[in-house]
């Protein structure tokens, strides 16, 4: 029973029949404590992970290489490189043997944390260890230093894999790919496509959604529509989190975005919040405020509730439609909403005004700010100094200025007398 919650990673349910374990007589022993630690660190939950190693040495349960790996394998996930290093001298200073699988899982750890120079460092002590490296080694090393985008490293220890007999795999090529998707570079991305299928590597729903994605960054909308509808042709099913991305490359292409959202809608899936922020930004990037007010309309028939962030957005699309009474009234929606305004809201309401050069309701969002205890920053003066200069208001440009630096110096800025 704990092996399988363990395995998916429900933290909830192996304690659960942990205390059934107990409560009928049955001792736990370093396999028990082996199989809950594992299930935390698969959660990510390296609290708990860690109140259950203190568990198991409070019950005089000895650690062992399986222990060790599973606690490495926690903080690995998160990128904890300070904690694995503590773990890996833990485990040396008590005599457990580190193996391929621990210094693998420490190199995943340097490579979640983007640390590639602490990752080849370990690598180094892996072989002054006299610990052969395997296929998951590498895959960690060329894992790392594509989401580093050194590209050029990448390429050399590809080549060591090979030089020690080690035949790359679909993970090796996808790590290929997800570096020069990161670079840009969709000719490099189509040429190890190309090599993983001559080296007889069947691409998995992973790798065209590399190739996807890759291309929807770059904008490049025929190509991304070429990938997606070779994946789909072999059998692969997309997610909603690869039509987010493909809709964010349609940003600026209203008609291809729309196309996109009614392919994603005929798969089955539903938008979510990060769906819809992308669908605001396109629109208010050009102050369609007819659309934004439409698709707000959508989302909330979907049943997907809006936050700061989408609200933020439709403001600044009202700024730059310079339709300042809109922006106001969707400021109320937001309030009635349940949703707290930030220093982006407000910073977003006086520019709007700034840009019509309305200093009378730069001054009023200006007082409406503080008064909600959200602290005016640089960016909110620079606005409001915008504002006076296009009013052609030079003393209260001054006025607004010396605010600025008693703020700098001074308490908590007050509302201005009216």
């Amino acid at each position: 029973m704990l092996k399988g919650h363990a395995r998916t990673g429900n933290a909830a349910q192996c304690e659960h029949w942990y205390e059934q374990m107990v409560a009928a007589g049955v001792q736990p022993n370093v396999q028990t404590f082996n199989t809950l630690l594992d299930g935390c660190a698969s959660a990510e939950d390296t609290a708990l992970m860690e109140k259950w190693y203190d568990k198991m040495q409070a019950a005089g349960i000895t650690a062992d290489e399986k222990v060790y790996n599973a606690l490495l394998k926690g903080h690995a996930r998160k990128g904890n490189t300070a904690q694995c290093e503590r773990l890996y001298n833990q485990m040396v200073s008590a005599g457990a043997q580190p193996d391929v699988h621990t210094f693998s899982t420490i190199l995943n750890g340097c490579a979640a944390a983007g640390d590639t120079a602490l990752m080849l460092e370990w690598f180094g002590k892996m072989q002054a260890a006299g610990v052969v490296a395997n296929k998951v080694t590498y895959n960690t090393l060329l894992k790392g230093y594509a989401r580093r985008g050194g590209m050029t490293q990448w390429g050399r220890y590809f080549d060591q894999m090979l030089s020690v007999g080690l035949r790359p795999d679909v993970h090796t090529f996808s790590t290929a790919l997800v570096g020069f998707a990161a670079e840009g570079e969709t000719a490099q991305m189509e040429e190890w496509f190309g090599k993983m299928q001559a080296a007889g590597v069947a691409a998995n729903r992973i790798t065209y959604s590399i190739m996807v994605t890759g291309y929807a960054k770059k904008g490049n909308m025929t190509q991304c529509e070429h990938w997606f509808n070779q994946m789909v042709s072999e059998g692969f099913q997309p997610t909603v989190q690869m039509f987010t991305t493909i809709l964010n490359g349609c940003v600026g292409h209203t008609a291809q975005m729309e196309k996109w959202y009614r392919k994603m809608k005929t798969a089955g899936f539903r938008a979510n919040l990060a769906t819809f922020h992308i669908l605001f930004k396109n629109f208010a990037r050009h102050g369609n405020t007819a659309q934004c007010g439409r698709w707000y309309d959508q989302m909330v028939a979907e049943g997907v509730q809006p936050d700061v962030h989408i609200f933020n957005t439709i403001l600044d699309g009202c700024a730059a439609a310079r339709d300042t009474a809109l922006m106001e009234k969707w400021f109320d929606r937001m309030q009635a909403a349940g949703v707290p305004a930030n220093e982006v809201t407000y910073n977003t309401l006086l520019k709007g005004h700034a840009g019509t050069a309305n200093t009378a309701r730069c001054e009023h969002w200006y007082n409406q700010m503080v008064a909600a205890g959200v602290r005016p920053n640089a960016q909110t003066f620079s606005t409001l100094l915008d504002g006076c200069a296009s009013a052609g208001d030079t003393a209260l440009m001054e006025k607004w200025f010396g605010r600025m630096q008693a703020q700098v110096s001074g308490p908590t800025p007050r509302p201005s007398a009216p």
